[in-house]
């Protein structure tokens, strides 16, 4: 990465309040540029996705294997790790 460049970043969450929450904890951070919802109205490439249990199970779902695939981060409630670890893996 470019050290010019701000790391791309889209957040995915069915709960607004969550979502802005995020989006705004994320947004401090000055080498981050953060794009709020699942399809945020543009094309462009991001390098990571942060995203709920529901929605990060869809975007690996239908995301193309290889090495332009941005990492998809679980975010989730589950009692338990090893619930969220199974579904994604």
């Amino acid at each position: 990465m470019n050290p010019f460049n701000k790391l791309a970043v889209r957040v995915c969450h069915e709960n607004p309040l969550l979502l802005a929450g995020l989006v705004s904890l994320i947004d401090q951070a000055p080498d981050l540029d953060v794009r709020a919802g699942q399809d945020a109205g543009d094309e462009a490439p991001v390098d990571v996705i942060v995203a709920d249990y529901a929605c990060a199970l869809d975007l690996l779902a239908c995301a193309p294997a290889g090495p332009r695939s941005p990492p998809v981060v679980g975010v989730t409630r589950r009692g338990t790790e090893r619930g969220g670890v199974d579904a994604f893996n």
